[in-house]
């Protein structure tokens, strides 16, 4: 059995608390920008995830790229393998994990929006600043004047780039721009 939409009237995690409601087996297959999400159920739980470019994620991190990709397409197929050996992960506690991400988003956006704002190189940098690997690819991205934040991203949902970006405004190495 196969069911397809979009997450235009119904929610991901309404769609994924359905199907856990009914102990259904299957892949969730989600057509983002970057190519197809997959999240693997079983019976209360969602066993693995795996993003576009076939990386392994958290349930909560596959749900979190999913809420934040916009009304796209989806498919579930019942009966599916499933991605993953280990236990699965309870609905409720992946619940609990993408509260959590979603609220740190909140936070992060209002440091580094996205939607036309830049962020460049500080003109002064008031004491220590250690820099590490992430930051040092940043810092040589930025290093040749201002770039949109969006560029920097690279996926609407990609939290870990927001955090990186959030770390050199909150250390003083850069500065946001608004629109």
């Amino acid at each position: 059995m196969a069911l397809g939409g979009t997450f235009e009237t119904l929610s991901v995690i309404d769609l994924v608390s359905w199907l856990d409601s009914l102990g259904r087996t299957g892949v969730l297959t989600v057509s983002t920008g970057g190519g197809e999400l997959r999240v693997w159920m079983v019976p209360w739980g969602i066993a693995a995830a795996e993003s576009p470019s076939g990386r392994p994620l958290g349930p909560a991190e596959a749900l979190f790229e999913v809420l934040t990709a916009g009304p796209v397409p989806w498919r579930f197929e019942t009966g599916a393998a499933t991605g993953g050996a280990g236990a699965p992960a309870p609905l409720v506690e992946v619940v609990e994990r993408l509260d959590a991400m979603i609220m740190e988003w909140e936070e992060l956006a209002a440091l580094v929006p996205s939607g036309g704002a830049s962020i460049r190189l500080a003109a002064e940098i008031h004491g220590e600043v250690l820099v590490d690997a992430d930051r040092w690819e940043l810092v040589i991205a930025l290093s040749s004047g201002p770039r949109p934040v969006d560029d920097l991203l690279g996926s609407a949902g990609d939290l870990v780039a927001r955090r990186r970006l959030a770390e050199l405004v909150r250390a003083g190495l850069a500065a946001v721009d608004p629109a």
